[in-house]
């Protein structure tokens, strides 16, 4: 099996630090997911993302604030009311956020989204049953793919650049 010339010349470009223009993306893209290519292409994306992020894994954990059927029905959208995952509005207070937010970082967390119409279904509880991973499941998965953990804020939202 060979990989074609058009895509190592690609993968070659990436790993020299150049930008790709639309047509290397595109390029890039339309290749069969199981293909040899495909999996070059893909064992470099690991190699620049572990690079960039110093072999460090950010655990970014959420919740929502407030949770409310919503009247557009997008038949793919927990949140449509047509589907009912819930029948009414929930809005959480300032002290469950806070709570919320601390007990995700005392699990390993290192950055905290309070997102206005969440998944109502994204819950601690829910997301471990199978929906999902909870933060610990995910600092062990990064652990075993040989991954650090970032402790302490984001590096990536903190304003500072990974360079």
């Amino acid at each position: 099996m060979k990989i074609d010339s058009d895509i190592e010349n690609i993968v070659d470009k990436v790993m020299d630090g150049d930008l790709l223009i639309k047509d290397e993306i595109i390029c890039l893209l339309k290749r069969d997911y199981q293909s040899l290519a495909a999996g070059m292409i893909m064992a470099v994306a690991n190699e620049i993302n572990r690079t960039a992020s110093f072999r460090k894994a950010e655990i970014h954990a959420q919740i929502g604030l407030n949770l409310s059927p919503c009247p557009n029905n997008c038949s793919f959208c927990a949140f449509a009311a047509t589907n009912m995952v819930f029948k009414e509005s929930n809005e959480l207070d300032a002290e469950d956020v806070i709570q919320l937010a601390l007990k995700a970082e005392t699990s390993g967390a290192n950055l905290f989204w309070a997102e206005a119409g969440s998944n109502p279904r994204d819950t601690e509880a829910e997301t471990s049953k199978g929906r999902g991973m909870d933060i610990k499941s995910c600092v062990e998965m990064f652990k075993e793919a040989d991954f650090g953990v970032l402790k302490g804020p984001s590096v990536i939202y903190s304003g500072s650049r990974i360079t």
